[in-house]
């Protein structure tokens, strides 16, 4: 993993902002590994929801108009300018419900500790360094209450014949120009997730049409 060729944050910027709204073609396999962790979720329980890597504001979008309870809050992080602009657009219904914050990159969260009931983040993990990943959720632990839950969806390797195909041709073309897929690459973070200090955690594989998305979801302990 150490020899891989990653975007670094100004190049991912970059990408991002040229994408805009394109990433939300990704829908067609996101969206049901987003929806099978959405349904895993006790959304009675969470009242402040923080979305790292938010996009264009559809996942938030989702989550306020079909899960999250009526006075819930969200609050989006997102490095690319073009992206922070769409979301705010589209999320400008819920009025004060929402908040988005552009960053500088880093895997920092302006929140304070034991703030939040739901650490999320959808297909970004996968384009992060490993030590990248293992900061974020660092930082994901000290903002989450105890017993708050991490929610994590990104590609994986997967565990069936066609899977493992499809993923090896993506990993081929990450490995020629990660740019080519947005600088995402198939993980499998489970793992990472336990030695972080996450409790409870469990691990779903979602495919659709042979590309295999990983589903983690764990609970917040005390520090």
């Amino acid at each position: 993993m150490g020899t891989e060729r990653l975007l670094d944050p100004r190049q991912a910027k970059r990408f991002y902002d040229r994408l805009g709204s394109g990433q939300d073609r990704q829908a067609w396999y996101e969206d049901r590994a987003n929806g099978a962790l959405f349904d895993s979720i006790n959304w009675s329980a969470v009242n402040r929801i923080a979305e790292f890597g938010c996009g264009t504001g559809r996942v938030a979008g989702i989550i306020l108009d079909r899960y999250a309870t009526a006075d819930a809050t969200w609050v989006g992080f997102d490095q690319a300018a073009t992206m922070t602009k769409l979301a705010r657009r589209r999320l400008g219904r819920f009025g004060e419900r929402t908040q988005v914050v552009q960053t500088d990159g880093r895997p920092v969260l302006d929140l304070p500790d034991s703030s939040v009931d739901l650490f999320l983040s959808t297909y970004v993990f996968d384009l992060l360094p490993l030590p990248t990943i293992d900061q974020l959720l660092a930082e994901a632990r000290r903002v989450l209450r105890p017993g708050g839950t991490i929610g994590l969806t990104g590609l994986t390797p997967g565990s069936t014949a066609v899977a493992r195909i499809v993923s090896g041709v993506w990993q081929r073309i990450h490995r020629l120009n990660p740019l080519l897929v947005g600088g995402c690459r198939p993980l499998e973070l489970l793992d990472q997730v336990k030695g972080a200090g996450f409790g409870d955690v469990v691990r779903k594989e979602v495919r659709t049409l042979g590309l295999a998305s990983e589903i983690i979801r764990g609970e917040s302990r005390n520090l």
